[in-house]
């Protein structure tokens, strides 16, 4: 179980991190990032810090997250489907994904296609 956890866990932080890194011009954070700073020189920005200059509302990126415990023997897989398509959100996270859950979530491969399956040993509590 406390392995469990931990994989949670770690997902987690993958996933902030990875939001993090594409919203990190819209942060007033001299320089964090070597490989922006790079870009910048190289696309001829003049500011000395990304957080210089000005940013707009409409400059920002918004991501939807949708996080979810699927529950390994929901009834209604569809209306979670429902849900996520009504939503549109840009990273699910999912817990107790089964063997059922990665059927019905496979209709959703192409509007999603990048995964990462994380299988509980019992095959039943998977993330």
């Amino acid at each position: 179980l406390a392995t469990s956890f931990r994989l949670q866990a770690a997902t987690a932080l993958l996933f902030a991190v990875a939001a993090f890194a594409t919203t990190s011009n819209a942060l007033s954070v001299p320089r964090l990032w070597p490989v922006q700073a790079a870009y910048e020189a190289e696309a001829g920005d003049q500011a000395a810090h990304p957080g210089d200059r000005a940013v707009y509302p409409g400059d920002q990126a918004v991501y939807r997250l949708l996080q979810m415990n699927l529950r390994f023997n929901n009834p209604t897989p569809e209306k979670v489907l429902s849900l996520i398509g009504r939503t549109q959100p840009d990273v699910i996270t999912l817990d107790e994904v089964s063997d059922m859950w990665k059927a019905k979530l496979g209709l959703l491969a192409s509007a999603y296609p990048h995964r990462i399956l994380c299988p509980y040993p019992n095959g039943v509590f998977g993330v």
